[in-house]
């Protein structure tokens, strides 16, 4: 964003050669920018809770929509409805959500959040934004909002996410 390829000294070590990251799009840029920030955060912050990204994203999303169905957290996080049971079944382990079935329809299963879940996503979320807070204040010359939004306005060009490949 501020001109400088993804492979400056001190972003993104080992990602390649001058030559291989100037050859490298945007996209390719933006997704290994992406992957060393999430890597980050769940060293930095997520191991102390005993999750990973994608757990964290799942349980944030269950917390958000407080009942919602398998199905649709794995069209929401573009993941396998079988990556969302293993995961669910952690979680549920941790006593961060609840798991039903529908009575009509015992295949479809519907989650929601525990107390507990509902204070840890907090928690969590407040950890993740300082942490973020720190590695926007250590990079970019644009402000920190700039650098959001440019974020979003790439997110938002995305079509949106089709229907989960059968598992």
């Amino acid at each position: 964003m501020n001109g400088a390829t993804f492979g400056a000294p001190g972003v993104g070590a080992g990602a390649g050669t001058d030559q291989q990251r100037q050859a490298d799009g945007p996209t390719t840029d933006l997704v290994r920018a992406a992957n060393v920030v999430r890597v980050h955060l769940e060293r930095a912050v997520l191991r102390e809770f005993g999750l990973r990204w994608t757990g964290f994203d799942i349980l944030q999303l269950v917390c958000h929509r407080r009942r919602v169905e398998t199905r649709t957290v794995a069209a929401a996080l573009g993941i396998s409805k079988g990556t969302v049971t293993g995961i669910s079944a952690r979680l549920l382990a941790l006593g961060l959500i609840r798991r039903h079935t529908q009575p009509a329809d015992r295949r479809r299963v519907v989650l929601a959040p525990t107390a507990a879940g509902w204070e840890l996503t907090h928690r969590i979320m407040r950890r993740v934004a300082a942490e973020e807070n720190l590695m926007l204040r250590r990079t970019s010359p644009l402000p920190e909002s700039g650098a959001l939004a440019v974020l979003r306005c790439v997110a938002d060009a995305c079509p949106p996410a089709g229907p989960t490949p059968p598992t």
